[in-house]
């Protein structure tokens, strides 16, 4: 009985992950007003990217804010292959160039800068209607200057400026393929025949973000975000929020592994 119990088991979560990396590949963008974010959960079976206009941002993780805290200037950049960079150099020095990915004191900086405990208390119980809103977890990243691609494979990927507009590139999965082999922290913008052939056949669209809207995200998705005017020396101010519940998890690793 056991042995039948656990077969059953490891069946059910096999077909809930085989439905879970489903996607729409239309680039269909909705809409939410009045920044309410529980009109999303009837939305996202959709699968479709979803801005949510009219929201009132929270008070953190802007230049201001990091030079009135010094504890939070206190923790360095740390991107793999760089020296450590001060964070407040990178937010006071506009010609000083960061690399387009997020740093691995991104979460650090989430939890200092107050972002996280801010997403735990206001973004989670927007989906309490779930029924398995118990099982949601939140991950957050404090990001500071230009990103450039990442795939999503969480339940819900928030993208949300904190001072500048930004506009974020999107990519469907379909479009995959044909993005060049070392896609990872670029913009497609900057792509050419010299580093993927079939540059022409890429389709991705631009959506402005402005301060007071998020964009949310569906698995299997790649985005990018730059600053709204790419000849601009200021640095984008970003918080990337990952809602998980236990499929997209075991889903993520699936991926990965």
């Amino acid at each position: 009985m056991l042995l039948e119990a656990i077969i059953i088991i490891v069946t059910i979560f096999i077909i809930a992950i085989a439905f879970y990396k489903q996607t729409n590949p239309e680039y269909k963008i909705l809409q939410v007003e009045e920044g309410d974010l529980t009109k999303i959960p009837p939305l996202i079976s959709e699968l479709s990217p979803i801005v949510i206009r009219g929201f009132k941002t929270p008070q953190f993780w802007t230049k201001d804010d990091i030079a009135a805290r010094p504890r939070l200037q206190q923790i360095p950049l740390i991107y793999k292959g760089f020296e450590p960079i001060s964070l407040a150099d990178a937010a006071t020095n506009d010609s000083l160039i960061l690399p387009k990915s997020p740093s691995a004191t991104a979460e650090l900086l989430a939890l200092e800068s107050g972002v996280q405990v801010w997403a735990e208390h206001s973004v989670i119980p927007s989906f309490s209607e779930l029924w398995y809103s118990r099982a949601l977890q939140i991950r957050s990243k404090a990001l500071i200057g230009e990103q450039g691609l990442q795939e999503t494979t969480a339940f819900l990927t928030f993208i949300m400026p904190t001072e500048e507009d930004i506009q974020v590139t999107l990519l469907h999965k379909k479009q995959f393929a044909f993005c060049p082999e070392d896609w990872q922290s670029t913009v497609p913008s900057t792509w050419t025949k010299a580093n993927t052939p079939l540059v022409g056949e890429i389709q991705f669209i631009d959506i402005i973000i402005r301060k007071g809207s998020l964009l949310a995200l569906p698995p299997h998705w790649r985005w990018a975000c730059v600053t709204i005017t790419p000849e601009s020396p200021k640095k984008p101010m970003v918080v990337l929020l990952e809602l998980n519940h236990p499929i997209s998890t075991i889903a993520a690793w699936s991926t990965s592994s």
